[in-house]
């Protein structure tokens, strides 16, 4: 009988307890976020403000909260790159991408390798970058470090395909230099009425500007004549 009691009574205990402890578990969660959000509100504030010491400490204490938070790991690594503190990103970074894969986090690993001086990897996580997200600015980081292997295929193959797919004019004198670099004379003259073509266009339309600017101006002139009152003799 004892038995069936003490039964009956720790049932009853847990059915009472259970949901006290599931509140205090989440009166912490919730004062565990507030807290971390005061911290990365902090962080933000102070890197606009350009105190890097005091963005570095809110990212640390958000990590020391959560040892698993990958975007503060990122962004701990994006304030050490800033400060060229290449090392200490590097390894921000590799954590965050051992936390969460991220495209994002593997440019970032790709343009650090680059100032490091280390074109390989540089080119092995822009790779892999490209394939989830291509971008121009990543394809153009892409042939530079393929530049610096001296790779110059592989980077005129990165800029061929920035002009095809972005149009951006900026790449065509660099596309002159990789092929100059191969000795292909045939591509580098493609190149070449590339850039003339394009200078007409803009030679054009700056033309058609100023003479949209000039019959606009000589509109003004004309309603401003007409809107003048007569003078009264």
């Amino acid at each position: 009988m004892s038995g069936l009691i003490f039964i009956v009574v720790g049932a009853a205990l847990i059915c009472f307890a259970l949901p006290w402890f599931e509140k205090k578990r989440r009166q912490k969660a919730e004062r565990m976020a507030s807290q971390l959000d005061k911290l990365w509100s902090i962080s933000n504030d102070a890197q606009k403000q350009k105190n890097t010491g005091k963005a570095e400490k809110a990212l640390l204490t958000i990590l020391k909260f959560d040892e698993r938070n990958a975007a503060a790991y990122n962004r701990l690594g994006i304030l050490y790159a800033k400060n060229k503190q290449f090392d200490e990103a590097l390894q921000c970074f590799e954590i965050a991408q051992s936390l969460d894969y991220s495209v994002n986090t593997l440019h970032n690993i790709g343009l650090v390798y680059l100032e490091v001086g280390d074109p390989v990897k540089s080119a092995i996580a822009l790779r892999q970058a490209l394939q989830i997200d291509e971008t121009a600015a990543r394809l153009m980081m892409l042939a530079r470090a393929e530049e610096k292997m001296e790779n110059y295929k592989n980077a005129a193959e990165a800029y061929e395909r920035v002009w095809e797919e972005y149009k951006k004019p900026d790449v065509l004198p660099k596309l002159l230099v990789a092929y100059e670099q191969l000795e292909d004379m045939e591509a580098r003259r493609r190149v070449m009425a590339r850039m003339r073509a394009l200078e007409q266009k803009l030679a054009l339309e700056t033309k058609k500007r100023a003479a949209s600017t000039k019959a606009s101006s000589a509109k003004n002139v004309v309603r401003k004549i007409v809107k003048r009152p007569i003078a009264k003799r």
